[in-house]
């Protein structure tokens, strides 16, 4: 099978538009309206969902993300609810390019042989895990094998120009640039440091760049595409949801989304 995301982001690219990666907290607000938001997203034209695994203790998370972790645990969101609702997501959807973003604990105690199998049978197109080590990615690459899920590198301002080699070799759908070395968060003005290291990581690799960590608005997209291929959108479209009242939330969820995309 075709890696769904490249063939998306590549897709989009070709209309001239930046691919847009949303991530979302799953079961907030509520396990109710989740289905709808997500759905609203997907229809405001996200290319990559990111589905993230709600986790106690977040580190590279800012306020938003923890806030909505912390919800969505109190909700009874755990590993084998979020794959429910990935399967449910895929019945849906099955062109969508889905990954799974969470920290590597949640993981390590569900057993990584056991979650493999299970995202393969899913379909999940691919894992980021904030938290993993480098030397550890090629465990589970090996439990991955040649399967169609890809592990997706983050890379960092503060990353050395190796690591940038290996990280970005190792990759083979697209490279999460982490923007800024603090937490996620909505932000108004993109470092002027960024086009440097994205073109660093060019240096190592033909693969698609998206940028994340603080991507808020349209003048911020505008600016990224000038040097990078894509963008990840969470905290802003979090804060989106949790400003928004339950019967306007997906309506909302989807206006933004629809906002970035013009």
């Amino acid at each position: 099978m075709t890696n769904r995301i490249k063939k998306s982001i590549a897709h989009t690219i070709s209309k001239h538009e930046v691919p847009i990666a949303s991530f979302l907290t799953v079961g907030y607000p509520s396990i109710k309206l989740f289905p709808d938001i997500l759905d609203g997203v997907i229809e405001g034209g996200s290319d990559i969902i990111e589905l993230g695994i709600p986790f106690s203790d977040p580190l590279a998370e800012g306020p938003t993300i923890q806030k909505t972790s912390n919800q969505a645990l109190n909700n009874g969101i755990n590993l084998e609810k979020v794959l429910t609702i990935a399967e449910k997501t895929r019945k849906s959807y099955p062109n969508l390019p889905i990954v799974l973003m969470g920290y590597i604990n949640p993981f390590l105690k569900y057993g990584l042989e056991n979650l493999i199998p299970i995202l393969n049978t899913i379909d999940i197109d691919g894992l980021i895990i904030p938290d993993l080590p480098f030397e550890e990615s090629e465990t589970i690459n090996n439990l991955i094998g040649s399967s169609n899920i890809s592990l997706i590198p983050l890379i960092s301002p503060t990353s050395p120009d190796k690591r940038i080699q290996q990280s970005a070799q190792s990759a083979n759908s697209f490279i999460y640039c982490v923007s800024i070395s603090g937490v996620t968060g909505a932000r108004s003005n993109i470092p002027e440091y960024l086009p440097k290291l994205v073109q660093r990581i060019r240096l190592s690799t033909n693969t698609h760049i998206l940028v994340g960590f603080g991507i808020s608005n349209k003048k911020q997209i505008d600016q990224i595409k000038t040097f990078a291929d894509g963008v990840v959108v969470g905290s802003a479209l979090l804060d989106c949801i949790s400003k928004s009242s339950p019967s306007n939330a997906a309506s909302n969820a989807k206006k933004f989304i629809q906002n970035l995309k013009s």
